[in-house]
């Protein structure tokens, strides 16, 4: 999506690929799910990037729990009623939906909270999916939490659910995702979050919410709000000379690189904290290898 000029108070914009605005965003909300790119500001606005991929890597883990149920609940009835000299592919419906609810309730009770979870999830994303995860759910839904429906209650018919749930877990698993990022001029007052990079070119950020899964580089001031990132932190400035809270926070394995660092400016790395009370420049903090924070 590209887009020449600005966007509005109360606009809404989303696209499943990239996003390219001219001007700025004002008091509105845009989210894309590759890369967000604004060669103006952000005032007041809410600008998300790469949710679906954080929805998918999610649905990917439970999607792995689940076929691996799905493949002990189908040996398993197979087991029963050939200990019954019957063939599971003759079975009747009904008779096969009373066998699977008694294996649920006896020996896979976990599999029940897992397969709603993963049912809920994408019904609460399903804008946002492609259809063959909707389809997935609803036939997980039909064959083991419909109490009424057993046309669908077959051997046949859950295994060609476990066939295609490996399929789509396959497909996902293998699909080559680029880094998401989010890039702007200049923020203030807003949200932003990326599921892998931001990066503020030139004027800095004022009181924003920043978060990102990967990489932040922020050049110009960062004033007010909180940074967090994942990995590497790379910031102009920070802070004020009136001494405003300004908190920047990164995991165990990441690394804040501070230009100027104003009294206020609170870095967190891991469960290691320090609060600037003096100005700073050219700092570089990390954790060392027995878990300590150092700046040098």
């Amino acid at each position: 999506v590209w887009i020449g000029g600005s966007i509005h108070p109360s606009m809404f914009v989303a696209a499943s690929g990239s996003i390219t605005i001219i001007k700025n965003s004002t008091k509105a909300s845009i989210r894309g799910t590759k890369s967000v790119f604004i060669k103006g500001s952000i005032f007041s606005s809410t600008v998300t990037v790469g949710i679906q991929e954080k929805v998918i890597s999610m649905l990917l883990k439970d999607l792995e729990e689940v076929l691996s149920y799905l493949r002990n609940i189908e040996l398993a009835l197979v087991q029963i009623f050939t200990l019954r000299g019957e063939k599971a592919e003759e079975i009747a419906p009904f008779i096969l939906k009373q066998a699977i609810q008694l294996l649920l309730e006896q020996k896979y009770s976990d599999f029940m909270q897992l397969n709603k979870q993963f049912i809920q999830v994408v019904k609460n994303h399903s804008r946002r999916l492609e259809k063959e995860w909707l389809e997935l759910s609803e036939r997980l839904y039909l064959l083991f939490a419909d109490p009424l429906r057993e046309e669908q209650t077959t051997i046949s018919y859950l295994r060609q659910l476990i066939d295609d749930a490996d399929v789509l877990l396959q497909i996902y698993n293998e699909e080559s995702r680029p880094e998401s990022v989010l890039q702007a001029s200049f923020a203030l007052n807003s949200i932003l979050y990326s599921n892998g990079k931001i990066h503020i070119m030139s004027k800095g950020v004022y009181n924003c919410s920043i978060t990102a899964l990967h990489d932040i580089a922020i050049k110009g001031v960062c004033r007010g709000g909180e940074v967090i990132g994942r990995r590497h932190i790379d910031l102009d400035e920070t802070g004020s000379a009136a001494g405003v809270k300004t908190n920047i926070q990164t995991d165990e394995v990441g690394e804040i690189r501070i230009g100027t660092a104003h009294p206020g400016t609170v870095i967190q790395i891991g469960n290691q904290r320090y609060e600037f009370f003096a100005l700073r420049h050219h700092d570089t903090a990390m954790l060392n290898s027995e878990g300590f924070l150092t700046i040098t």
